[in-house]
């Protein structure tokens, strides 16, 4: 009987890497580049990991992005208009639970993602995919101080998912 994987396995068995600012850890697996414009690639791919002490920290997008579980642990994602509506989802194996293997965040909207808490693996595993892809130059990673400007209800569920101090 071979043992349960843990976070520390799968992050080196897949050669992922801290992820600066946002938390967690991560690889990018593709990235698809756009004849035309050489900086704007159309799509890119990565993978992602969550674990209890390192999340994917409230940032926003410019375009969409779709996330597939892959493994793990059932998280818990908020996603918040920047008018402070607040959708919660959770992600994870358990249809039961009302989670789902799979969703996008529409760009334009602050998200963040946290493990749950008491799961068997202590980690879990996404493949997350951007059309048009990643720039860094279009990415918004939260403060404090941008939850000022939403009102305190939805401040006070974003504000456990700003990034974890680095």
């Amino acid at each position: 009987m071979s043992a349960k994987l843990t976070a520390g396995d799968v992050i080196q068995l897949l050669g992922l890497a801290p992820l600066p600012g946002e938390g967690g850890s991560f690889r990018r697996t593709r990235t698809v580049p756009d004849p035309d414009h050489p900086h704007a690639p159309l799509s890119t791919s990565i993978l992602y990991l969550v674990s209890p002490d390192s999340w994917s920290g409230l940032h926003m997008l410019d375009a969409d992005e779709l996330f597939h579980l892959l493994m793990g642990d059932p998280c818990r994602m908020v996603v918040s208009s920047p008018q402070g509506e607040i959708d919660l989802r959770c992600i994870g194996p358990d249809r039961r639970r009302g989670c789902v293997l799979q969703t996008c965040v529409v760009g334009g909207m602050w998200q963040g993602t946290k493990l749950e808490v008491d799961g068997d693996h202590g980690f879990a595993l996404f493949g997350a995919t951007m059309m048009p892809g990643f720039r860094p130059d279009r990415f918004t990673l939260a403060t404090d101080a941008d939850l000022l400007a939403l009102p305190e209800s939805a401040a006070i569920v974003l504000r456990p998912y700003l990034a974890p101090a680095q």
